[in-house]
């Protein structure tokens, strides 16, 4: 079933990113010469933990990541761009088959509006991975319509103690 937008919901160290990552994988692996983008509220988030995560799950041979351009050349032709959200337009004029957004409960509304934008002539999922930081778009836009049953949205919940990589003791 293609389920346009995902959210994946989880508490801190929960294994949101790998997720994110690994989904990505299946997109260029989808769609290998089409353009996809990623995204990061912040340009430390991006190349600290998102790009970090996902360089280390990236299959031999898949991809050649270019600095200058932020971007991974896919060895199918396509390309991946990889961009922070600080300013909300730096993803203008980029039309992407799909769309990871990581910490997104981080970005402002404009972001995910642009987000949407990027994806709408493809109209490729978006698939978005945070932990629960306050009540904003991401509740009313996103959370809520899924919880009205839109068949568009999709929420998958979990604990950081669901990851079997979260220690116990931490937990308790």
């Amino acid at each position: 079933e293609h389920v346009p937008f995902v959210l994946v919901l989880s508490g801190v160290q929960g294994g949101k990113t790998f997720v994110g990552g690994a989904w990505e994988l299946t997109q260029w692996k989808a769609w290998p010469k089409e353009d996809h983008l990623i995204t990061a509220p912040t340009y430390k988030m991006l190349q600290s933990s998102t790009l970090r995560k996902l360089d280390s799950i990236i299959p031999k041979g898949w991809s050649e990541f270019n600095k200058a351009d932020s971007c991974y050349n896919l060895a199918w032709g396509g390309k991946v761009w990889c961009r922070s959200l600080e300013d909300p337009d730096s993803i203008e004029g980029i039309t992407a088959r799909s769309v990871w957004g990581d910490e997104a409960g981080r970005y402002s509304v404009r972001a995910w509006q642009n987000i949407q934008a990027r994806r709408s002539a493809t109209q490729g999922p978006v698939f978005l991975t945070t932990t629960p930081y306050c009540m904003n778009w991401l509740t009313t836009d996103f959370y809520d319509l899924a919880l009205k049953v839109l068949k568009e949205y999709r929420v998958v919940q979990f604990r950081s103690i669901d990851s079997p990589y979260f220690p116990a003791d931490e937990w308790r």
